[in-house]
């Protein structure tokens, strides 16, 4: 099995490919590379904003590997896509180029972000999801913060020595 590296040419021939935009052969010309590699570049940084970490590494030549997941590669076509359709075509891009580059927003949020496990602290109350369905033989708060409630006060709630009811 081999594995294949992205360059950002690559990129930029399947944006052109997406947006039907005419080259001859893979050719392309010098403006056309440094727009591309600065929107690319942009585009990445406007992710890592967001905490979306995908190991990218800024760009510098139009053959340089763009470090992304593979599963994000076809994300970022589409929004560069979406970036480049007014230098390219007509002003308004169309709704499959709109849907697309949102597509890919998503697609390299979820590849790109990690959520943690919520771990619940021991003295949530009951119901509030620290305790298995149907074993509700649990006390609401652990026992020692329980006897602690109830011995202040002998067990009942009085405001605070410096509440000021005025």
């Amino acid at each position: 099995m081999s594995i294949t590296v992205e360059t950002a040419r690559d990129i930029l021939i399947d944006t052109f490919d997406d947006i039907s935009v005419r080259m001859d052969g893979d050719t392309l010309e010098a403006s056309d590379e440094r727009t591309a590699i600065k929107a690319i570049n942009r585009i990445m940084a406007s992710l890592a904003i967001y905490d979306v970490n995908l190991g990218f590494t800024k760009l510098v030549n139009i053959s340089d590997p763009v470090t992304i997941p593979e599963g994000a590669m076809d994300a970022l076509v589409s929004i560069l896509g979406f970036r480049l359709w007014p230098k390219y075509r007509t002003p308004d891009p169309p709704s499959t180029i709109i849907a697309n580059a949102r597509q890919g927003i998503k697609v390299m949020y979820q590849i790109g972000i990690s959520v943690g496990r919520t771990e619940f602290p021991a003295d949530l109350p009951r119901g509030s999801g620290n305790s298995s369905p149907g074993d509700w033989n649990e006390t609401f708060y652990p026992g020692a913060i329980e006897d602690t409630i109830l011995s202040e006060n002998n067990g009942s709630i009085i405001l605070e020595d410096n509440t000021d009811v005025s």
